[in-house]
């Protein structure tokens, strides 16, 4: 059986795009491959058409507190009609196959890096004060943009640290090894 992942249609109350579409569900049928026809039929009115014709952004990832999957699960992904938790889950497709999880850790060292990124363990990337000792800030540009998020965007949705879980990937065209 297959554990359950919502979506968010739109940007948190705590993000400055609070209330803003996030087209993570355009983003997620585009990684997978899904052609707008064969978009499930309860799902159609939740989804951006020219998003997912343009074709262009695609989530290959998303990143989840806990550690609760690993390569070789199915994950159902789904979406709420309304209100989070007081609305119906709808299904954006049939379950999706989990093919890489890499530990993560967002954390803000105060003096040093205001924005770290371990995967595994390992310092991946750091965006320091204003000076010039950031650490692989292209690298933190792609994690971003495989969540389906700018940059800027991304550590806006990851402010309230550290944060520890999983990226849980269904995309052969992502690696962080």
């Amino acid at each position: 059986m297959s554990k359950v992942i919502t979506f968010s249609r739109v940007f948190p109350k705590y993000h400055p795009k609070a209330g803003k579409e996030t087209f993570f569900v355009e983003q997620l049928i585009n990684s997978l491959g899904i052609i707008l026809p064969f978009v499930k039929d309860d799902l159609l009115p939740y989804v951006n058409d020219f998003m997912v014709l343009a074709g262009e952004m695609q989530k290959h990832h998303t990143i989840r507190a806990g550690k609760r999957f690993k390569a070789g699960d199915y994950f159902s992904p789904r979406i709420w009609s309304g209100k989070p938790y007081n609305s119906k889950q709808i299904k954006i497709c049939d379950d999706v196959l989990i093919k890489k999880t890499w530990d993560i850790e967002i954390n803000n060292r105060g003096g040093a890096a205001w924005f770290e990124v371990l995967i595994n363990g390992e310092i991946y990337g750091q965006i320091h004060h204003g000076n010039d000792e950031d650490v692989n800030v292209l690298g933190l540009c792609n994690l971003a943009q495989n969540d389906g998020l700018s940059l800027r965007n991304f550590q806006a949705w990851f402010s309230e640290l550290p944060f520890q879980g999983q990226i849980i990937c269904w995309s052969d065209q992502v690696d962080y090894n």
